[in-house]
């Protein structure tokens, strides 16, 4: 038996050479396994040091695809000169897709469309409860505010003066700041969740009216979110002018109207045509995206579901508490030695 073991040595000290150069690798093994050291079965040293191993910075990872099974690289971590051309050719992109929108034709609503401006309480709150009595079957709409523009700096922003609603036949501008206070029947729109309103930033405009008038805004419909998976163009804009030349292949202008005075009495022909397109154009941007989502669900959010939470724009309320006698007011922390406790004897 012992002969025999001495043998086996012999024939294994014979076969493997201690110099790991000589040893000649298989191609065909993973990189990994061909880059580790050679390590003689007689003796425990290593014939050369092993290659550091990769940092997490340039390590790959690797996922096994569903079709093939064979694993497949994600992407690699890009360096600046990457991430900078990247960047020039989304500019690049976004600069080509704005002259685009130039040569379409100019965004506008059909002849049949009415268009109303309302200054009166009475009124909004009749003209509004026919509105929704007549889209009973479809209580979709188009949505969007407006208000004065903010030109000192540090105050806060003007309230809203113009809420814009439009339907499948007619468009309503409600002249907020005329009116002696907010309609019920408006309040009671924007608040019921079976209603769908549609538009660009449309939590933002929920959140304004919150801060404007108290109350919460339910039933909204965000755009942008809604457009994900449909838009061929590559590029991240997502405005309102943007997605009426991707959905609608029109152009809306943007002129200084944008920046007027919203909250005088009488509205010009130019603040009114604005003020309509912007509505008109959510509601036939989310009636082209509902009918290529076929019946696909999409997000409609509630308000009143969400926590409440101060608004960025806001000062965070901090109740008044009244501070003890001596108590340092400045941020230099005091200390005080403990009294030393006198031994019992």
């Amino acid at each position: 038996m012992e002969n025999t073991v001495r043998a086996r040595l012999v024939q294994v000290r014979a076969e493997y050479s201690t110099n790991a150069k000589s040893i000649k690798f298989n191609k065909n093994l993973p990189q990994s396994r061909q880059s580790q050291p050679y390590i003689n079965p007689m003796n425990s040293q290593r014939t050369e040091k092993l290659a550091p191993p990769q940092s997490n910075q340039n390590r790959r990872r690797v996922l096994p695809t569903a079709s093939t099974g064979i694993p497949k690289a994600t992407t690699v971590k890009l360096t600046p000169e990457e991430r900078e051309e990247n960047a020039r050719i989304r500019i690049e992109t976004n600069n080509n897709f704005k002259a685009h929108l130039e040569t379409l034709p100019l965004l506008d609503y059909p002849k049949y469309y009415t268009v109303s401006v309302i200054s009166n309480t009475d009124q909004a709150n009749e003209r509004i409860h026919q509105l929704i009595e007549a889209n009973k079957m479809q209580p979709f709409f188009g949505v969007d505010l407006e208000w004065p523009p903010q030109f000192v700096k540090g105050r806060p922003e003007n309230k809203t003066t113009l809420v814009q609603i439009c339907s499948d036949k007619e468009i309503l501008l409600f002249q907020i700041a005329r009116m002696r206070s907010f309609p019920i029947e408006l309040r009671r729109f924007f608040e019921e969740e079976t209603i769908q309103k549609s538009g660009v930033n449309i939590h933002a405009d929920g959140l304004k009216l919150q801060r404007d008038f108290g109350f919460i805004t339910n039933g909204l419909v965000e755009l942008r979110e809604m457009s994900d998976g449909y838009i061929t163009w590559p590029h991240n804009l997502r405005s309102l002018r943007a997605l009426t030349g991707m959905f609608l292949a029109q152009n809306m202008p943007k002129g200084k109207v944008r920046m007027s005075n919203w909250g005088k009495a009488q509205l010009t022909d130019k603040q009114v045509k604005y003020a309509a397109l912007d509505a008109y154009a959510s509601y036939q941007i989310f009636m082209k995206l509902k009918h290529l989502r076929g019946v696909k669900p999409y997000n409609v959010k509630h308000m009143n579901s969400t926590p409440n939470q101060t608004p960025a724009s806001q000062p965070n309320p901090v109740p008044h508490r009244k501070m003890p006698g001596n108590f340092p007011t400045s941020t230099v922390t005091i200390l005080h030695k403990a009294p030393r406790r006198e031994e019992s004897t």
